[in-house]
């Protein structure tokens, strides 16, 4: 059965840094799925490395959840899901 994993918004002029601590400043903390799910009211950066499409070194997906645990993705609007540093690389 289909279902949806995570929502992605655009936010314009994205800075990985800039993103970060204003998700920190807002209450959010630091987090990781290195060990599975994310917890509620965290953030976190995975690396899409090559293998996956992504630039060589990774291309950095901006990822938080809600105070119910849900998926939320934040990159800039030329984000396709492709290779560069902004994931903006699409054939």
């Amino acid at each position: 059965m289909p279902n949806v994993a995570h929502i992605c918004f655009t936010v314009p002029g994205f800075d990985l840094d800039k993103v970060r601590k204003a998700l920190t400043d807002y209450g959010l903390k630091p987090g990781s799925r290195a060990t599975g799910p994310a917890a509620p009211l965290t953030h976190y950066v995975s690396l899409r490395m090559p293998d996956r499409g992504g630039a060589p070194g990774g291309t950095p997906e901006l990822y938080f959840t809600d105070p119910d645990g849900l998926v939320m993705q934040l990159q800039d609007p030329s984000y396709c899901g492709g290779a560069g540093y902004l994931g903006n690389v699409c054939p």
